[in-house]
């Protein structure tokens, strides 16, 4: 096995945030397949990426732990609370068929970011443990998953899909948005 392959329980949050914090460690920022990939994912899967996002920024806006390294992301979190409180929707169910329950994940791939994040989506209910080891991140970290929530907002915001509930929330968080400082 490959020294930037782990495995990843997909049933269990914590587990694919440890994965997503193992990839975001690597990179910094995702490249562009990352983003065409989840692009290529079902509407369900889109959606239920989107409210994750939403889900890491609401538990950003209300932290009281965070300095320097994600500041940044705190005060956009902050900036963007009336898209969080008022326009959330809940997430969609998706088909479990075919996912199993451990992945093998290779963290320096974007292709393989993107599915990880699409197994676990289709397998939880709610974000909770996801968010709460996020939270447990190291700061850099959590910035770095706030700048990968971030773009995705952008490239939805660029779609021409103007009846999705998940595209127009993006739109309305990605106007707040300034790239954020590496530290």
């Amino acid at each position: 096995m490959s020294e930037s392959i782990v495995e990843v329980k997909v049933r269990e949050g914590k587990s694919v945030a440890g994965g997503i914090e193992l990839y975001v460690n690597s990179f910094g920022n995702p490249g562009k397949a990352f983003y065409d990939d989840m692009l290529k994912k079902s509407v369900n899967i889109q959606h239920n990426f989107t409210i994750l996002c939403l889900d890491w920024f609401k538990a950003l806006a209300n932290t009281k732990y965070f300095d320097k390294r994600n500041e940044a992301s705190v005060e956009y979190a902050r900036s963007i609370s009336e898209v969080i409180k008022y326009g959330q929707p809940v997430m969609r169910k998706a088909s479990s068929r075919g996912v199993e329950d451990v992945f093998l994940f290779d963290y320096r791939s974007d292709e393989s970011a993107a599915e990880l994040l699409e197994w676990y989506l289709r397998t939880t209910e709610n974000n909770e443990a996801f968010v709460k080891e996020l939270l447990r991140a190291h700061r850099t970290n959590q910035q770095s998953f706030s700048r990968l929530c971030c773009e995705w907002f952008k490239v939805l915001s660029n779609i021409s899909a103007r009846r999705k509930h998940y595209v127009v929330l993006a739109r309305k968080a990605v106007k707040s948005y300034k790239k954020f400082p590496l530290v």
